[in-house]
């Protein structure tokens, strides 16, 4: 066979892995966050400086946490991609004047990341969805600037996990990488 006919199918056959790869790259994501390992904190005045916490949980049935701060009391329930946060201010209103707030963290090794987080329902007055921000692995909830959280008030969001590449796709990807080694391999020792 002649050899530059040879190299040419060599690297055909890796880039229709490599298109192969990205055009099926199905990808799974958790159904739920049972079993998922976190802390729960309030921050105060800012998002560096911990106020109250952390508490530790895994993901189960029932309240993943209740810490009180001030005069508030803060929960956390989490059922499977929900996370309910509840508030509950024995004094009059909360009047903070930098961020205050909530903050959960997934700590489990295997915790792929964040993709979403969204506001499903609240009934704290003046609280949308700009008070709520997140990173891979943390969630944040800014309460700041005097929102009234007497009476059980309560902010329920959505997560969804970032995707997770399935084990097909990350073998056809390196097959095709090891194809693109041979080719070069085989290249070097053609040319010396």
């Amino acid at each position: 066979m002649n050899c530059n006919l040879y190299r040419a199918l060599i690297f055909a056959i890796a880039a229709v892995s490599m298109c192969l790869t990205a055009s099926t790259a199905a990808a799974s994501t958790l159904s739920t966050l049972d079993g998922q390992s976190g802390s729960f904190s309030i921050y105060y005045p800012d998002t560096t400086t911990v106020f109250a916490g952390p508490s530790s949980f895994t993901v189960g049935a029932g309240q993943e946490a209740v810490l009180n701060a001030g005069n508030i009391t803060w929960s956390l329930d989490i059922s499977g991609l929900s996370l309910t946060f509840g508030f509950n201010d024995s004094g009059c209103c909360t009047s903070f004047v930098a961020f205050a707030g909530p903050v959960v963290t997934f700590t489990d090794v295997g915790f792929v990341g964040l993709d979403s987080v969204l506001l499903d329902s609240t009934n704290i007055g003046g609280f949308d969805s700009s008070r709520v921000s997140f990173t891979d692995n943390s969630i944040y909830l800014n309460i700041a600037g005097g929102l009234d959280l007497q009476n059980q008030r309560e902010v329920r969001l959505t997560v969804s996990p970032a995707p997770v590449p399935e084990p097909a796709t990350l073998s056809l990807m390196l097959s095709g990488l090891g194809v693109l080694s041979f080719a070069s391999r085989r290249r070097k020792s053609a040319a010396a």
